[in-house]
């Protein structure tokens, strides 16, 4: 790609139909790193550069991001043109705004008797009163154009805490989304967007076939585990990612002002975007950082719809919960070790163990010959809350205080058989429930009867966790208590946690869906997503232009 006369254009990530998001090219690196930055205008310098010392242009990528970062403050804030003018409303106005900066205002939102904003409206002859008023409700989505945003980690009941207190209310109000346990980005973004399976669920696995671990950081760099990436129209570059855990709220700001010159400049129907940078957010600074990401995206939306006189119908939804807990590192190898397990990157004896960790999580994932064996040992650890491993064609689940129960599928339907006390702690909720013939209970039936039990909808999740959700499923998964994580310890020196994800729980599972243009069905799980954005927008979804 030649540089020498081109400026360079900003966010503009667009993945070729094939299922597999590409690793960007060098030069679509510091073309994405400098035009964000503003602080150089012609790539064509860096290539000379390159040229003409022999130096690995590589090495200078992150240095140079952290200068252009310096020299743009990082833009603390999105570079919206509306501000709110603090004026009593009166006449239904929800709020005013001023777009000119005289201090008058000139936009305005209009609420209907539920809180909802469904009009605004617009002042040509400054008189500070509005002049023309926008229905929303009444312009259908085939007329409008469709933004969708995707956060990583947000909690229902902190979004919906965010829309109660009067913010997002241009939004109809969310639905509860259940994810995937695992509760990550991989294995839940897989499942909203119907692609094929991940690898595993993370980027570094162990590998039965070559009895070896493989991938790791330079996998997740290249996109190698995320098929669900095709569909997006906006992914930050996985070399963002470190960043963002170093910036956290000033990173969430400029990946706000790329999506939005995104959205102006492209013409196609639909902009689908997955901010990464949110879950660097959620991770450093917890609840108070996700609520100043949702007032940014508040005044963001606002900005959007102002723009587009309504004829922009617009979709947020997040890929799963958080624990909202400051948590202390787990030694899961130490205690293992102590047992007599001997942790290894492959298995040959009975008493091998493979611990795959990449990021620090809420759960942990491992391998062996003896997964009943390595369960019962694994449950004894402090920290650990659940435990759970496949036997044949069934899921046998421990917790903590010896319960035991197996988990079977039969024909969509889902058997629960407890064999000491009640680990799932479902008991009372079933028996509300009718069965077949053999037992079995209804799988909708079952999520709408534990969409905030302390497990939701847990028997599918774990059977789909252990032979469904991955082409590499783990043979043990720990879900761990909220207090407590999982993984390379060096991590957690290099970034700050505040809080983590990845566990069977309600606050790491389930998240929500909203939309502007009108009301999901109230409890769903992340592969309904799609089918009911589609209804919604009586198109199939996601959009092929």
């Amino acid at each position: 790609m030649d540089f020498k006369h081109r400026q360079c254009e900003i966010g503009r990530i667009c993945p070729p139909p094939h299922n597999r998001f590409p690793a960007l090219s060098l030069n679509m690196e510091l073309e994405y790193f400098l035009g964000w930055a503003q602080a150089i205008q012609e790539c064509n310098t860096i290539r000379l550069l390159h040229r003409n010392s022999g130096l690995n242009i590589r090495l200078l990528v992150f240095p140079l991001i952290v200068m252009c970062l310096l020299v743009s403050g990082c833009q603390r804030h999105p570079h919206l043109q509306l501000s709110e003018v603090m004026l009593p409303c009166e006449d239904g106005v929800h709020r005013h705004y001023d777009s000119t900066g005289d201090g008058q205002p000139d936009f305005f939102t209009f609420a209907d008797s539920s809180g909802r904003i469904s009009r605004i409206g617009y002042d040509n002859d400054v008189d500070a009163a509005p002049d023309i008023i926008v229905n929303m409700d009444e312009i259908p989505a085939a007329r409008c154009r469709h933004l969708v945003l995707i956060l990583d980690g947000f909690g229902y009941d902190l979004l919906k805490r965010c829309y109660d207190s009067g913010k997002l209310r241009m939004f109809y109000p969310p639905s509860h989304i259940v994810s995937p346990y695992p509760s990550v980005t991989e294995v839940s973004m897989s499942a909203i967007f119907g692609s094929s399976p991940c690898r595993a669920v993370q980027s570094r696995y162990f590998d039965r076939k070559t009895n070896s671990m493989v991938g790791g950081v330079m996998d997740y760099m290249k996109g190698k585990n995320e098929p669900f990436a095709a569909s997006l129209t906006y992914r930050a570059p996985q070399h963002v990612d470190g960043l963002s855990y170093l910036l956290g709220m000033p990173m969430f700001n400029s990946e706000l002002n790329t999506v939005k010159r995104l959205f102006d400049k492209r013409k196609s129907r639909e902009v689908i975007a997955y901010f990464v940078s949110s879950a660097a957010v959620s991770v450093r600074d917890g609840a108070a950082g996700q609520m100043e990401c949702l007032y940014q995206l508040d005044r963001f939306v606002t900005e959007v719809l102002w723009q587009n006189r309504g004829l922009v119908k617009v979709t947020m939804f997040a890929d799963h919960g958080l624990s909202y807990e400051k948590v202390e590192w787990l030694d899961l190898g130490k205690h293992l070790a102590d047992r007599g397990w001997l942790l290894k990157d492959h298995i040959n004896g009975p008493r091998d163990v493979v611990l795959s960790t990449l990021g620090v999580v809420t759960y942990a994932c491992l391998s062996t010959r003896r997964p009943c064996a390595l369960s019962e040992d694994l449950i004894t650890c402090k920290g650990v809350d659940l435990v759970s491993y496949a036997r044949k064609d069934a899921v046998e689940v421990l917790t903590r205080d010896g319960g035991r129960a197996v988990i079977r599928a039969r024909g969509g339907r889902f058997i629960y058989e407890p064999i000491v006390g009640d680990p799932l702690l479902l008991t009372a909720i079933l028996d509300r429930l009718e069965t077949d013939e053999h037992g079995s209970y209804n799988s909708e039936d079952l999520l709408r009867a534990t969409a905030t039990h302390v497990y939701p909808a847990p028997l599918r999740r774990l059977w789909e966790a252990h032979f469904c959700r991955v082409e590499n499923p783990p043979d043990v998964i720990v879900s761990l208590n909220d207090r407590y994580c999982s993984g390379p310890p060096s991590f957690s020196g290099m970034v700050r946690i505040a809080t983590t994800h990845g566990s069977l729980n309600y606050r790491n599972s389930v998240t929500f869906l909203m939309s502007t243009a009108g009301t999901f069905t109230p409890v769903m799980r992340s592969c309904d997503i799609r089918k009911q954005i589609g209804r919604l927008l009586d198109n199939p979804w996601p959009m092929r232009e």
